[in-house]
């Protein structure tokens, strides 16, 4: 499985990719609201748009938030694996490409917004060295509040890449799974 660039053309694809897995999370279609939402998420300052798979079964958009009192941070803002691909490493291998490529862009750290109670994830980002950070927000469209996850990036040199979280080496291009 390669993680690549994903094209301006596969936009739609992983909208759609991304309410459905939230319905098979959350059980339920996902309203229009939600759907605009991550559309505009694709018009704010891209750091990456990555998609696994030709056609796509997995994608993570993260975004320049602009900075704050820690430096440039990206935004991990949206994460999503096709609910039948789920188990096989794609969501991790997505993560470490918006870490890898936050970093090779000089940002000082990735933050992204979980769900509380959305385990998988929640363990999927601690184990790629992901750390809560703050107390959980109210989402803004209602439903369970959000908790805000970070990790510090530092300054990262060659020498700092085999000590990567989850063996993130910060220099290879594409990654591959069985």
């Amino acid at each position: 499985m390669k993680i690549r660039v994903g094209a301006h053309d596969e936009r739609e694809a992983c909208v759609e990719l991304w309410l459905g897995a939230l319905k098979a999370r959350d059980g339920r279609e996902q309203n229009h609201i939600v759907a605009e939402r991550a559309w505009a998420k694709f018009d704010q300052p891209l750091v990456r748009f990555a998609v696994a798979g030709v056609d796509p079964i997995g994608f993570a958009l993260t975004t320049d938030s602009g900075g704050d009192s820690e430096g440039r941070v990206a935004v991990l803002e949206l994460l999503a694996v096709r609910p039948s691909e789920t188990g096989r490493g794609i969501g991790r291998m997505l993560v470490e490409d918006s870490i890898r490529s936050a970093a090779e862009l000089g940002f000082s750290g990735v933050e992204l917004h979980v769900r509380a109670g959305n385990a998988p994830a929640e363990r999927l980002y601690r184990a790629s060295g992901f750390k809560p950070k703050g107390e959980p927000f109210p989402h803004p469209l209602g439903g369970q509040p959000m908790i805000a996850y970070r990790l510090g990036l530092g300054s990262r040199s060659e020498a700092d890449c085999g000590n990567a979280p989850s063996g993130i080496h910060l220099h290879s291009r594409v990654r591959k799974t069985k």
